[in-house]
């Protein structure tokens, strides 16, 4: 397994009995992922919206200070296996330590490697589940691993996910580790800090253009961080100028989107063509304001079709019960008469 580890990630230098000790720590499985990891198709497994980021995207802190980055996966499906090269300006970073974060840990026991380089300016990793098997895997969001830095000088330095082979990250079908598409986020480290703040509503969708009083309308709002800076703010929808909710979106991280879902209850509402506007409330250093707001024209509320009034149903029962009885007498009419 290290020679296939010495090969991939140029591990050098590791003694014969620091060997025997990884051996041991890893198990056949990992050693058979690892080495699938090199030569499986980039099959499109089920996760084709998986994102994979460095997060914050923008930030900085002063030199002799350190500075750290998680790599952070979203929307993944049945992730048994990871790796990354994240690349660095060795002017400005070096890199002091990677460790394993949180996320494929639930799923029971990782082995992984890792590699450190502040003369080119790369860290690499490679992470898997031990043990793996088609019903393995996490699925959702979280941190695969934390990169720190330690910061050198004032300046900016991108924090470049390179994709080596598009392949990574791999779930496993029974059968063979399949690839999972994804799109790659990177990162920029900068000293003075200098922080874009935009959040935006992208669109809202209705479950129906026309509903009656009465009826629940549910509503779907998109909103986006279009910005630099993690962000948490309010989102109030309307319909015309009333309220019908406020919501708190908590932590989006830039260049991603949430949809939240709204329930308009329509049983006080009169009928008519209402605008509905999503607003979402201005983030701390936010100027571009603009996009904050979107509004979808138009939901059609109708009365609902009239009951039937109590005296005219008593008429209505009457009508038929006396429709019953003159048929009643002239069926014995007849029958006397032939």
């Amino acid at each position: 397994m290290l020679d296939l580890l010495d090969s991939r990630f140029g591990v050098v230098g590791v003694s014969g009995e620091m060997k025997r000790v990884l051996e041991t720590a890893a198990s056949v499985a990992v050693i058979m992922l690892l080495g699938l990891a090199l030569f499986t198709e980039s099959t499109a497994a089920a996760s084709a919206g998986t994102t994979i980021t460095v997060d914050p995207k923008v930030g900085g802190k002063a030199p002799g200070e350190f500075y750290s980055v998680n790599i952070t996966i979203f929307e993944v499906t049945k992730l048994v296996f990871w790796e990354f090269n994240l690349t660095f300006n060795t002017a400005i970073l070096e890199v002091v330590n990677l460790v394993e974060g949180p996320f494929v840990k639930q799923a029971g026991g990782t082995a992984m490697t890792k590699r450190l380089n502040n003369t080119v300016g790369f860290v690499m990793a490679a992470c898997g589940l031990v043990g793996y098997t088609e019903e393995s895997g996490v699925s959702g969001d979280g941190v695969l691993a934390t990169v720190v830095f330690e910061v050198k000088a004032e300046g900016t330095s991108p924090l470049h996910l390179s994709q080596l082979n598009k392949r990574w990250p791999y779930t496993f079908n029974g059968e063979t580790l399949i690839s999972i598409p994804y799109t790659a986020i990177d990162g920029v480290f900068t000293y003075p800090v200098e922080l874009v703040h935009d959040v935006a509503v992208g669109d809202i969708v209705v479950s129906s253009l026309t509903a009656t009083i009465g009826e629940t309308v549910s509503i779907n709002v998109t909103l986006l961080n279009r910005g630099d800076a993690t962000e948490s703010f309010g989102v109030t929808l309307y319909y015309d100028s009333t309220v019908i909710e406020t919501q708190t979106i908590s932590g989006l991280i830039p260049d991603r989107s949430k949809t939240i879902v709204f329930d308009w209850e329509t049983g006080r509402v009169a009928a008519g063509d209402y605008a509905l506007t999503a607003v979402a409330s201005a983030v701390d250093g936010e100027t571009i304001t603009l996009d904050n707001s979107f509004s979808f024209v138009a939901v059609k509320l109708t009365e609902p079709p009239p009951a039937l009034p109590i005296e005219l149903l008593g008429i209505a029962v009457i009508v038929v019960a006396g429709v019953i009885v003159a048929i009643v007498l002239f069926k014995k009419r007849s029958s006397k008469i032939s």
